[in-house]
């Protein structure tokens, strides 16, 4: 081989070494760009949430205030309601001994000698005196059927979320099962808490049941937030994808 073809072999290898030398820099660089655009999105995603989970935690608070002026209102009506009943029965009941005593002392009355006219004034009075305690009765049966459809309410409402939320983990974990070694240990790590969270709001649901009327909007503020942070887990999960 002479001297031409040598140094033509020779600059033929520089320039295929400079162009796999630059196709592997451009790779790295794309990769680099791809890595820092999946940060960015990470990023602006759980800035996201975390402006959400604000707004609801803002939304909870207020809802909350509402409900517990509500129930403020609704104990104080049922408690003057029971409170009037029972001082016009110690009226009525006071009235009543007050007779009695009359009746034993005025020796110059004897009872079968009253007349129509006053025997038709107690038999009112005992009429009128019964319809107030029915009244009474009816009144605080509503108050107390108020308190249990709302009670109601919530747990129906809390359970219909919770089911969404079974239906949106399961498809996590199916597309997690489908997916590459990565992409499936990312997904396990972020559904790791959701087996406790979950537990917990199923108990607060439960306990709905026994708690007292006054405590119920409490116990719904407390659910909801529960609820959203179990949102926000199987969100994170789902952005692994």
């Amino acid at each position: 081989m002479n001297s031409k073809s040598l140094a033509a072999l020779a600059l033929c290898s520089g320039l295929l070494g400079c162009s796999s030398t630059e196709k592997l820099e451009r790779a790295e660089e794309k990769q680099a760009e791809h890595q820092q655009s999946a940060a960015q999105k990470q990023a602006e995603l759980e800035a996201k949430q975390q402006r959400e989970q604000q707004k609801l935690g803002k939304e909870f608070a207020e809802e909350d205030q509402d409900l517990q002026k509500e129930e403020v209102k609704t104990q104080q009506e049922m408690d003057q309601t029971a409170g009037k009943a029972a001082r016009k029965l110690d009226r009525e009941q006071a009235k009543l001994d007050e007779d009695r005593i009359e009746e034993g002392t005025e020796k110059a009355v004897d009872r079968d000698q009253l007349t129509d006219e006053q025997q038709d004034e107690r038999a009112k009075q005992n009429k009128k005196l019964a319809e107030q305690r029915s009244e009474d009765a009816e009144r605080v049966q509503k108050a107390e059927a108020d308190v249990n459809k709302r009670r109601n309410e919530i747990v129906k409402d809390s359970r219909e979320e919770l089911t969404d939320l079974d239906e949106r983990a399961a498809a996590v974990r199916a597309k997690a099962d489908a997916a590459d070694a990565q992409k499936r240990a990312a997904a396990a790590n972020a559904l790791a808490e959701v087996p406790e969270q979950r537990a917990a709001i199923a108990a607060d649901i439960e306990a709905l049941e026994t708690v007292r009327a006054e405590n119920l909007g409490r116990a719904k503020s407390d659910l909801k937030k529960r609820i959203s942070a179990l949102d926000d887990t199987i969100d994170r999960a789902e952005s692994k994808f």
